[in-house]
């Protein structure tokens, strides 16, 4: 059960409350709990901007569930708080530059002992756009995750450059 309330073209609000169960048989990862669960979650994002003349400033909060089993191992099920702040700027009629912030808690309530990451994200980048069909990005973001399971704590610097080429018109393959 929630409500969407959109106050005005650049700022929004969504929150829900839910509750659920989870019924499990059995499992392959002897780190999740075989134990049924259930209980109450906040489904939230949160939403304003401030736009001013050459740039904007945003602020995102989110809070939710999901199951996490897209990357190198299951973890199961998770509930998630989450807060952003981005910031964008044209420096120049065809040069603009972002920053951004972020911070995640990630619950792991199914883990045997429950489990609990923190990942702070943060990045910079400066685009170029010397022709209408050619842009040019440079990119520079930190990943630092710290958690209650040791071998999954990292941090990550990196570093890209891209070019992006895009036509002013779109391309139709079938007429």
């Amino acid at each position: 059960v929630g409500v969407f309330y959109q106050f005005s073209e650049n700022s929004h609000a969504r929150v829900g409350l839910g509750y659920y169960i989870q019924d499990k048989d059995s499992s392959d990862n002897p780190n999740v709990d075989d134990d049924d669960s259930q209980g109450f979650n906040v489904d939230s994002e949160i939403f304003k901007a401030w736009p001013f003349r050459r740039g904007n400033i945003s602020l995102l909060t989110m809070s939710g569930y999901q199951q996490d089993d897209s990357g190198s191992q299951d973890n199961g099920f998770n509930i998630y708080y989450e807060g952003r702040v981005d910031a964008d700027y044209a420096l120049l009629r065809r040069l603009t530059t972002d920053a951004y912030i972020g911070y995640r808690i990630d619950d792991y309530p199914d883990q045997q002992p429950s489990r609990t990451d923190k990942t702070l994200r943060a990045g910079v980048g400066l685009a170029y756009q010397p022709l209408p069909w050619l842009t040019s990005r440079l990119d520079y973001t930190l990943t630092d995750r710290r958690s209650d399971e040791n071998n999954d704590e990292n941090t990550v610097n990196r570093v890209s450059f891209t070019i992006t080429i895009s036509p002013e018109l779109p391309i139709r393959l079938l007429r």
